[in-house]
């Protein structure tokens, strides 16, 4: 994400060394001290079960994500994403 920008980023929560909520945290504030047009729309994509999300939720909010979409992920609630912000 630093290397260009991107108008959609979709980042898994579970990764090997940190997760979603804490790179996009850690992006969010590169992003403003490079004062570098900020990514609209970061997703976090999860296959955790409903009574796990919550706490996860929340993180990635806090961290700057619009939003997250639980695995498998359907091609038509992307496509609803797009719509939706590109209208915004």
């Amino acid at each position: 994400m630093k290397a260009r920008h991107y108008d959609l980023v979709l980042i898994d929560y579970k990764m090997p060394v940190k997760n979603g909520a804490e790179v996009t945290a850690e992006f969010r504030i590169w992003e403003s001290k490079q004062n570098r047009q900020r990514v609209q729309v970061v997703y976090c994509l999860t296959a955790y079960h409903d009574d796990q999300k919550q706490g996860m939720q929340t993180q990635c909010l806090d961290a700057g994500m619009q939003g997250v979409l639980p695995k498998p992920m359907q091609v038509g609630t992307i496509l609803t994403i797009l719509a939706s912000e590109v209208e915004a």
